[in-house]
């Protein structure tokens, strides 16, 4: 009969006092272990994206990836805010064009209606927007721009100005492309000559190109 055998560490005085003295004082955290998971996330992305090419019906190759974003954004953010995709809905029956991406609060969460997996959803649940593009180029940049003004303006509190009246959190639009041929200062430019025309309110937050 076999006897398990426990190894005992010994903590003298010395090793104590070192380890209390750890503890009061914090244990310093190394910033790098983040930096470096978001990287491998990046990567599992770029394995991703590449194999979807294997599809060869274009939009279905799109829906793969946006697909896969969808499944990384649900694995870092947490449960609390639900992650859907659909059309965005206010009190006066008006609505956005579809969504790729919605981040919403999970205390106001919930939706007026589902077809297949699309969802419909009330404005004040929704705390973001991520567009998912796999090339951006200026025509898709433009699609983007009428994609995120067709959301934000239908916030409560936006005048025809684009200014907000009394207080509402705004809705963070965000763009996520896959890869661009253009570099990140040109996007910028372009972005800033369409906004142009539009209320400061209805802009895109933020543009994000992976390996730029």
């Amino acid at each position: 009969m076999k006897t398990k055998t426990h190894m005992v560490m010994h903590m003298n005085n010395e090793t104590f006092f070192k380890e209390i003295q750890s503890i009061i004082h914090g244990r310093k955290f190394n910033p790098d272990f983040v930096e470096e998971w978001f990287a491998q996330i990046l990567k599992k992305l770029e394995v991703l994206s590449a194999q979807s090419y294997l599809i060869s019906h274009p939009r279905h190759r799109g829906d793969s990836r946006e697909d896969r974003l969808i499944e990384v954004l649900r694995e870092i953010i947490p449960p609390a805010f639900p992650i859907t995709k659909g059309f965005v809905v206010n009190d006066l029956t008006c609505m956005s064009r579809e969504q790729d991406c919605l981040i919403c609060n999970g205390n106001l969460f919930s939706k007026i209606a589902t077809t297949d997996s699309v969802s419909y959803v009330p404005i004040y649940s929704v705390l973001a927007s991520v567009e998912i593009k796999t090339d951006l180029d200026i025509n898709e940049l433009r699609k983007c721009i009428i994609n995120c003004a067709s959301l934000k303006s239908i916030q409560y509190g936006l005048d025809p100005s684009g200014t907000y009246r009394g207080k509402k959190d705004k809705i963070i639009y965000s763009v996520f492309a896959y890869k661009s041929d253009k570099e990140l200062e040109d996007i910028r430019n372009q972005l800033l000559e369409l906004n142009n025309s539009i209320p400061k309110g209805m802009w895109i937050n933020q543009i994000y190109v992976m390996n730029k």
